[in-house]
């Protein structure tokens, strides 16, 4: 049954284009209304010492001619600080600056949001690809891209984290591959799929979940739906693990000296990861490696639009109850191997008791997983209504247009400051219970608003995001002057992040000299004080 003139508008042939097509103009013109987050820095921090790296590794006598004069006394990577972070996104985006001839940091920054964003677009293809094929409906597969890009979080991060959104716009593009090559597809499909799992993983560790999970479900599907191909098989795995370890190595220069030794090295930080910054997590602080193993679990629960988490809940117990009764059926490793994807990793977060910080986003990858089952949920919640009557397909509707029109109109309302959304089910004064804008990327409109209302030169304290001066362009660094003492500042801005481990500066922040802030949903999100 398709839901009357819903579906049917939906199913305008050429409607995907021209959603994506209005998606894709809507970035390019909202992508510079981002501010640059704490990340970034570092990050761009960790492509440079790569290309360092690799120039040492590959042409040593050419090496002191690349490197710049200011660093040709850095480290060797074995002992830089953040050598197991993979430099898969921040290495080329180095060498694409400095090509481009781009010299300062807005720019740079600048360039970084448009390619994330670009990388982002591209998956969402994929996306369209996986769930049209696999459910085949347009409409259903439309559904599902809005789940994937209006999580009102996600949106506003697809465009400036570096790390996370190109590791889940990976895992989509490998869950398309994964199920291509479930439903049969050939060797191509496994070369590809081997070479994105070595991409995935050589941007962060936690790619290798991609191989463990694909293998499992190619291995249950084997067995119990009874193929005779296992030879075939076993020579397309063969092949589709030589180019998935090949490029993990080639993509991640650290590994070239010691490419066991460093392996394991890098594992081992993935679930003690040496962080022992406060974290706010219901209303209390704790050092991230003495957060609750829950604490992931809240935060998805927190953050997620509440209907996406219903739909994905049906598609899990969905999922379930087909693995226990139809475990011949094809189909149902296809359902596994996303929920595989979903549950395989929060599940190792909570055994293992992983570091985590800055709520869930180092577990975005699984969001590819949730995605497919919440579609899987709503056609399961079609195939109910068939035979009910038209009222209650009705409502099915209009509850779909209710949610569309709510989060469209909040993302508008709140633009840019998608990524402090909660759920109702956070509470109220969520302000003082969990972490705000933990990116910092509100403090561009924090310098936006000095830059037109405060003299020339005026001195600035910021309490967090040690790339905010960043958010300035080239012509305006005299505009504003950054200072280390409060005491010397005209102006304090603060996000309020760690803020009770600032104790000094409490007394600066006189509700009278607030002159600035940034509110959502009633929860304060960026200020400034006049201290002068």
């Amino acid at each position: 049954m398709k839901l009357n003139l819903f579906s049917r508008l939906l199913d305008t042939p050429k409607l995907p284009m021209i959603l994506f097509v209005v998606y894709f103009i809507s970035g390019l013109l909202v992508y510079k209304d981002y501010g640059v987050s704490y990340d970034e820095g570092t990050e761009r921090h960790i492509g440079i010492m790569n290309i360092i790296h690799v120039a040492r590794q590959l042409a040593p006598g050419m090496a002191s001619k690349v490197i710049p004069p200011d660093l040709k006394n850095a480290p060797d990577m074995e002992h830089y600080r953040d050598r197991d972070h993979g430099a898969l996104f921040a290495l080329p985006m180095v060498v694409l600056e400095k090509g481009l001839g781009i010299d300062d940091e807005l720019g740079v920054y600048r360039l970084w949001h448009l390619s994330t964003f670009l990388i982002f677009a591209l998956s969402i293809i994929f996306l369209y690809k996986l769930l049209s094929e696999r459910f085949q409906k347009q409409y259903i597969s439309l559904l599902g891209c809005f789940i994937y890009v209006f999580s009102p979080r996600f949106l506003a991060e697809s465009f400036y984290n570096p790390k996370d959104l190109p590791l889940l716009s990976l895992f989509v593009i490998a869950g398309y591959l994964g199920f291509k090559i479930l439903k049969g597809a050939n060797y191509k499909y496994a070369i590809g799929l081997g070479l994105v799992m070595g991409l995935a993983t050589a941007l962060r560790i936690v790619g290798i979940f991609l191989p463990l999970i694909f293998g499992g479900a190619i291995v249950l599907k084997h067995f119990f739906t009874q193929e005779k191909d296992l030879v075939q098989k076993l020579k397309m795995l063969a092949s589709m693990l030589i180019v998935y370890l090949l490029t993990f190595y080639i993509a991640f220069p650290y590994l070239w000296t010691n490419p066991i030794g460093h392996f394991i090295e890098v594992f081992e930080n993935l679930s003690k990861y040496p962080l022992n910054a406060p974290v706010l997590f219901e209303g209390q602080y704790y050092t991230a490696p003495d957060l609750p193993r829950y604490y992931a679990l809240i935060w998805i629960v927190i953050t997620t639009p509440i209907p996406f988490l219903l739909l994905a809940l049906i598609g899990v117990v969905v999922t379930l109850k087909q693995w226990i009764t139809e475990y011949r059926n094809p189909l149902t490793y296809i359902n596994l191997f996303f929920l595989g994807l979903f549950v395989g990793p929060i599940l190792s977060v909570v055994v293992l008791d992983s570091t985590l910080y800055d709520g869930w986003r180092h577990l975005y990858f699984t969001y590819a997983g949730f995605v497919y089952l919440a579609t899987l949920g709503i056609v399961t919640i079609e195939d109910f209504l068939k035979g009910w009557k038209p009222a209650v397909a009705g409502g099915f509707i209009g509850l779909n247009v209710l949610v569309v029109v709510y989060l469209l109109a909040w993302i508008v309302k709140n633009h840019p400051y998608q990524n402090v959304y909660f759920n109702v089910l956070a509470g109220n004064h969520v302000d003082k219970k969990f972490e705000m804008d933990y990116w910092g990327t509100s403090y561009k409109q924090a310098l936006d608003y000095l830059k037109a209302h405060s003299q020339k030169g005026a001195k600035v304290k910021i309490n967090g995001n040690i790339c905010a001066s960043y958010n300035l362009g080239k012509s305006e660094k005299d505009v504003l002057k950054f200072v280390s003492d409060i005491n010397q500042a005209d102006y304090f801005i603060t996000e309020y992040r760690h803020f009770n481990f600032n104790p000094d500066f409490s007394a600066y922040l006189v509700p009278s000299k607030e002159v600035f802030n940034v509110e959502v949903d009633g929860n304060k999100v960026i200020s400034i004080y006049r201290l002068k």
